[in-house]
């Protein structure tokens, strides 16, 4: 989940027709976009030296979120 447009890949935003509800603890927020986002460097090898890009995808946006969240149970090798 993002909380700003402009971190997504520019041609990956997708807007939600019908809009998805997520639950954040006791409150419903609505999602807006949906799109793409790479976090550049942030992956290091086992020797430290290679540097890699995380793609992450089917990222949400919500409007006046205050964090971005990433969910760690969805990533896969």
């Amino acid at each position: 989940m993002v909380n700003f447009k402009d971190l997504f890949l520019f041609d990956s935003i997708v807007p939600v027709i019908y809009k998805d509800i997520i639950l954040i603890k006791d409150i419903f927020v609505a999602v807006y976009y949906r799109g793409k986002r790479i976090i550049k460097k942030v992956i290091y090898g086992f020797n430290r030296k290679n540097i890699c890009n995380l793609m992450l995808k089917d990222i949400t946006f919500v409007f006046n979120f205050y964090i971005n969240i990433v969910v760690v149970d969805f990533f896969r090798k």
